[in-house]
């Protein structure tokens, strides 16, 4: 797999230990530059390593060896973390590595709170950044996905994204009247934006999630208006308080030790 190149330092040494191979020296006769080397590694065993190595994490450096654009000082965790994350199928190729890199890039330039400055990612882009819950959702999925973005002061982990999804898939089928599992919380709504929802009015939320017209909640604010239309809980009424009955019985005993009697009666 690729994430064996990004344990390689010296070039060359590499290069000498890949020319036993036929087939690697028939295509390179010569020291072979990293780029080239990732052609082989497919090919070529005992180049075996992880990607996230906690004592030697990729670099910026190896990125660029290797043929991949879009890494720098400041994004280098995060794609790491993106990387590390991915299924082994969806790092095998730079092809595949750039694409992840390219969406990712994506997400942070339009994760600025800026609601009309939403990310142009579609169902690729999300299935190259391991999102296969938005991925193969409809396209309104994908449009209220990219509007949550566009709505994130900031993206700082791999994680958050994933979180994001993770809500958005479930809001999804909560809006195609399925049950999601785990349910939908409060706190749910409120990590990706939404205001209003809490434990006195999620039931009310959810039905009329289940019964509006899904296709067309296709931003945060079509998903905010629609919350914000859901009639406000009636207020518990006194009578039906366990509390106001403790009171009347309390009131009635006080009431009966008044009258002549009763108390004898009691005792």
């Amino acid at each position: 797999p690729l994430a064996t190149v990004f344990h390689v330092v010296n070039t060359k040494s590499v290069s000498d230990r890949l020319m036993g191979d036929a087939t690697v020296t028939a295509r390179c006769p010569g020291a072979c530059p990293v780029s080239t080397v990732v052609m082989f590694v497919g090919d070529v065993e005992g180049l075996i390593g992880q990607l996230n190595d906690p004592d030697n994490p990729p670099t910026t450096q190896l990125y660029e060896d290797a043929g991949i654009t879009g890494v720098d000082a400041d994004n280098l965790l995060l794609v790491n973390e993106l990387i590390d994350g991915l299924p082994a199928a969806q790092t095998e190729t730079p092809q595949q590595l750039q694409a992840s890199i390219d969406a990712l890039n994506e997400v942070l330039a339009n994760a600025d709170g800026d609601a009309s400055t939403t990310p142009n990612l579609n169902a690729s882009d999300y299935q190259a950044l391991g999102l296969s819950g938005i991925a193969n959702g409809p396209a309104s999925v994908i449009a209220l996905m990219n509007s949550v973005i566009a709505n994130q002061a900031g993206i700082d982990a791999y994680a958050d994204l994933v979180a994001l999804a993770d809500v958005i898939e479930r809001i999804s089928q909560a809006l195609q009247g399925q049950r999601p599992e785990p349910r939908l919380t409060p706190a749910d709504f409120a990590l990706i934006g939404i205001e209003g929802v809490d434990y006195a009015n999620l039931s009310s939320v959810l039905a009329a999630m289940g019964s509006a017209d899904w296709a067309s909640l296709t931003t945060l604010a079509a998903l905010q208006a629609l919350i914000d239309e859901v009639p406000a809980p009636l207020p518990v009424s006194v009578m039906n308080h366990p509390m106001w009955w403790a009171l009347m019985v309390l009131l009635m005993l006080v009431l009966l030790l008044q009258i002549p009697g009763t108390r004898q009666m009691l005792s």
